[in-house]
């Protein structure tokens, strides 16, 4: 079973890092730990133990690049070896002169084997914390509608009421549903991070990854989401919004419940509703709205790394 299609998470996949051209690269350690610095170039993926990815067109390298969740993915979890992925930081950081390197690590739900012990390396190396997110995630195994609020149950009712569905779109329509999203954003003072030229690549590139769904009343588009699948069992919500006009609604709400019913059927056990904060700084609205939505709170570090800072040493790490 071929690790780079079966086992390992997108986000640490070439097929993802190459939908970010040349500043965006995958570092990998084989078998025989030896440093293999552009693994997409390598033809027996099956021989990389450790990956990460990382980009390097600014000032500073950023761990993971364009993803969201970044470290040092390792497989098969019992080999874990804290000597190797020390290592590996090692070599990374001092292979990229003198740039400060942030390391945006996954949320504490996400391989918690495998990302809780490079805090304590990173930490180890004179790493500081940038920031800790609040991120929110749905148990989707044991979620279910009287999980909302009682405000959002009668939301879809009232949803169900003025006969708005929500339902799986088909790539034709992401045009729409990335204009939704642009107003949305745009309205709160924020711009997309992706255009809708480098959003189609992915979802033609990487069709089982992502996902796209609508909410109509009629024939009007009301809310709209993304949605990207990092492991067989662990969703991401990458973009939602819904139309202003339509917001009395509530059908975002909706648009929850189909996703998660939707994840559900397909063996999903989480979905991943993203950060409620900024640098750090919690989104109070955004953030009891997804609790109002049945989720789960938990953190997501960042840290700040320089080599002068970097001492190496593992003599207080728990092996």
């Amino acid at each position: 079973m071929p690790i780079e299609q079966f086992m390992t998470p997108l986000f640490w996949r070439c097929e993802y890092v190459r939908l970010f051209g040349s500043s965006s690269k995958l570092f990998g350690v084989t078998d025989q730990n030896e440093i293999i610095e552009d693994c997409c170039e390598v033809e027996d993926m099956d021989s990389l133990k450790y990956l990460t990815m990382l980009d390097t067109s600014n000032a500073q390298v950023v761990i993971p690049g364009r993803a969201t969740f970044g470290g040092v993915w390792t497989w098969p979890i019992n080999g874990i070896q804290p000597d190797v992925i020390s290592s590996f930081y090692d070599h990374m950081i001092d292979g990229l002169s003198s740039k400060p390197v942030e390391i945006h690590l996954p949320p504490n739900y996400f391989y918690s084997d495998i990302f809780e012990l490079q805090h304590e390396i990173i930490t180890s190396k004179g790493g500081k914390i940038l920031y800790v997110e609040t991120s929110q995630y749905i148990d989707v195994e044991s979620w279910a509608p009287e999980a909302m609020s009682k405000g959002n149950r009668k939301k879809l009712r009232q949803c169900a009421e003025s006969i708005a569905i929500t339902v799986r779109l088909p790539l034709a329509d992401l045009d729409g549903v990335y204009e939704l999203i642009t107003i949305n954003r745009l309205s709160r003072g924020v711009s997309l991070s992706i255009s809708l030229s480098q959003l189609r690549k992915s979802f033609t590139e990487i069709p089982d990854a992502y996902r796209c769904y609508g909410t109509f009343l009629g024939s009007k588009l009301i809310a709209a989401a993304i949605t990207v699948l990092i492991t067989d069992d662990f969703e991401y919500v990458y973009m939602w919004a819904d139309d202003a006009q339509y917001r009395s609604l509530s059908p975002v709400v909706s648009l929850c419940e189909t996703i998660v019913n939707d994840s559900k059927s397909r063996g999903v056990r989480t979905l991943d509703l993203g950060i409620s904060s900024k640098n750090g700084i919690l989104d109070e609205g955004l953030s009891r709205f997804k609790i109002n939505l049945g989720a789960v709170s938990g953190n997501k570090v960042s840290y700040i790394l320089q080599r002068g800072d970097m001492d190496g040493s593992l003599e207080e790490l728990r092996v």
